[in-house]
């Protein structure tokens, strides 16, 4: 008999340890890229308001204070890739204007950032957010974030360097692992490398990772690079989607 109970008592903590292995492999998985998201309690829709032509700063002030969300971290991460890699070389940053306008249950915010050179607008940069408020779940995320650098001067287009920094740099705004994007780049330099390979005015993905996430219910990823119309490299966007449960 004593036999018995020490087996079952040995059989009990083994299956204790595995419940206690699957769980936090579960977790681990469950919080990946975690400093991505945000998730609030809330009670109630956005309501319906439109704040067009606004500053940076009445806008931030709008979404704390008003909405009672989180600032995106993006935006300040943007903001220093901006002055790093597009305020250089006689460009200088213009006055960046907000728009922030609600729906019910969805918020959205959208920042434009233009650069000059010599009095004409030389590349633009944008940063857009939506909030989603779940009903049923009484809660609230920041669904969508996105970052994108258009150059739309006479060149229209940037330099091959140029656009592989803004690449690698891009890709630490969405947290992708540096094997991943380096792997990414190099894919996409490679079939891109010649003029005749490339598509005229069209947008091609450097890296995407929705389907299977999307699928998994996960964070999603990506990397969008845009050809002008004669071929050249002209701007990029990264985004972020929240399609966890």
């Amino acid at each position: 008999m004593q036999k018995k109970r020490t087996l079952f008592l040995c059989a009990t903590m083994i299956l204790l340890l595995i419940i206690s292995a699957c769980s936090a492999n579960k977790k681990t998985t469950s919080i990946e890229h975690e400093q991505l998201l945000w998730h609030d309690t809330r009670e109630k829709p956005f309501g319906r308001f439109d704040y067009p032509n606004i500053s940076k700063e009445e806008g931030l002030s709008l979404l704390k204070d008003k909405f009672k969300v989180k600032v995106p971290d993006m935006i300040a991460q943007a903001e220093a890739l901006m002055e790093k890699e597009v305020a250089t070389d006689g460009v200088k940053p213009g006055d960046s204007e907000y728009t922030l306008y609600a729906e019910g249950d969805e918020l959205r915010i959208q920042g434009y950032y233009p650069f000059s050179k010599e009095s004409q607008l030389e590349t633009v940069a944008a940063v857009e957010f939506t909030y989603l408020f779940r009903r049923e779940e009484k809660d609230v995320r920041l669904r969508t974030q996105s970052f994108s650098i258009v150059n739309v001067g006479e060149k229209e287009a940037f330099t091959k360097e140029k656009f592989h920094t803004l690449l690698e740099e891009t890709a630490k705004i969405i947290d992708l692992p540096k094997t991943i994007s380096d792997r990414s780049i190099e894919n996409f330099g490679k079939t891109y490398q010649e003029l005749d390979s490339r598509p005229a005015a069209q947008r091609v993905k450097v890296y995407s990772n929705d389907e299977e996430m999307t699928e998994k219910k996960r964070i999603t990823q990506s990397i969008v690079a845009e050809f002008s119309q004669k071929k050249e490299l002209k701007g990029l966007q990264v985004a972020i989607v929240d399609r966890t449960e």
